[in-house]
């Protein structure tokens, strides 16, 4: 199966100490869009693969792989309780990302992901699957990709989708939006509340 998915990020440090990690386009040496820059085989991002640059990935529908990220899942080196409870018995590979605080999944796509991955994130967890999002690929994870070993473990991902809830959902009409409004925004802000509502009435009827 022929995978044109894969690139390079471009790491650079910042004020803050964490590092931005912008899409660099192979070809022409700048930085680009994701879905302009992650265009490549993985043999030949690994070739251009050097220092100041981390391998990345970007699952756009009918590629062969899809990511799951999470965040804040280490401390010394050592997954977390609800980190480990998530991955449970599962045999897919997984690796730190660079930050030493993150786990990356990576598995062969299934039936399904398309229409729950996002570039949305909630509780610490994402579930990547669509071109909205590219992501870094820990060097952990190499020979787990050219050797062929990464499986497919959809209790897994239905775990992270779980944790995850809501991230992805938005209201989309007048009934959502004031059901999210009454289950989760502040009784402070109903004159907001009034007029956002008049306007999705019109808009809507």
């Amino acid at each position: 199966m022929k995978d044109n998915n894969w690139g390079l990020f471009k790491v650079e440090p910042q004020e803050t100490g964490k590092p931005s990690k912008k899409p660099f386009c192979i070809t022409d040496k700048t930085v680009k869009g994701v879905k302009d820059a992650f265009t490549h085989s993985l043999d030949e991002a690994l070739a251009a693969l050097t220092d100041g640059f981390e391998l990345g990935y970007i699952p756009r529908e009918g590629s062969q792989y899809v990511g799951i990220d999470m965040d804040n899942a280490l401390f010394d080196d050592v997954e977390l309780p609800w980190a480990d409870e998530l991955l449970g018995d599962s045999s897919c590979p997984y690796a730190a990302t660079s930050s030493g605080l993150g786990l990356r999944v990576l598995m062969p796509r299934g039936e399904g992901d398309t229409e729950l991955g996002g570039a949305g994130e909630r509780n610490d967890v994402g579930f990547f699957a669509t071109d909205s999002r590219g992501f870094t690929v820990p060097r952990a994870l190499f020979a787990d990709i050219q050797n062929g070993e990464l499986v497919r473990d959809t209790a897994l991902r239905d775990r992270v989708i779980a944790r995850r809830g809501i991230a992805n959902e938005k209201p989309h009409n007048h009934e959502d939006f004031l059901a999210k409004w009454d289950g989760h925004w502040f009784p402070h802000l109903n004159d907001q509340k009034a007029c956002v509502e008049d306007m999705l009435s019109y808009s809507y009827h």
